[in-house]
């Protein structure tokens, strides 16, 4: 009940668009994830920070990790923000030529896509005040979505599609489905 009370309360604070900027386009991306060893709690949050213009690799942060949380469906972001939130401060303090305006994160874990359409990168997102971007290796099925997990595989091959938004039942934007390479075996 805590969790899905300051989820809310976040949520609240979240903004769709980068205040006028009609055209957003960063320079700069931070990939952020944590990998645990298999059945521990135990591993490591790493983030890199690439410059797009000319695609360097500029810097690497990571820190060792040790969830203390549970996990619960839907709120991911408990168990590991504060992971990414410390690492992204590492970096950026190392890098202050870059301002907020001209970065975006990447995280892996959902956004809008989202149950409660606050997922972790939403999190991340409003607690740091920068653009984020939730990837998320599987379509996060729930029961708002327009779509089901074959049924939109299925429309995209059939329609030869190579990406697709995916919306919720009433139209929203959600997320963007992206056909990845073909497995060959």
């Amino acid at each position: 009940l805590k969790w899905k009370q300051e989820q809310t309360r976040l949520r609240a604070k979240l903004m769709l668009t980068h205040p006028g900027q009609t055209n957003f386009d960063p320079d700069y991306i931070i990939g952020i994830d944590i990998s645990l060893h298999k059945g521990t709690d135990i591993g490591v949050c790493t983030g890199i920070l690439y410059r797009v213009s000319d695609m360097t690799h500029l810097d690497t942060e990571t820190c060792d990790v040790e969830v203390t949380e549970p996990y619960f469906a839907g709120y991911l972001a408990f168990r590991e923000v504060d992971f990414y939130a410390y690492v992204y401060h590492n970096l950026i303090n190392r890098h202050p030529e870059i301002q907020t305006d001209d970065l975006v994160v990447m995280t892996d874990g959902n956004g809008l896509l989202h149950p409660f359409g606050f997922g972790l990168a939403c999190h991340l997102g409003v607690l740091l005040n920068v653009p984020t971007i939730g990837i998320g290796k599987n379509l996060h099925q729930y029961e708002d979505l327009q779509y089901n997990r074959n049924d939109l595989k299925a429309k995209m091959v059939t329609d030869s599609l190579p990406e697709m938004d995916i919306l919720s039942k009433d139209g929203s934007f959600v997320g963007y489905a992206i056909k990845g390479p073909s497995n060959t075996n």
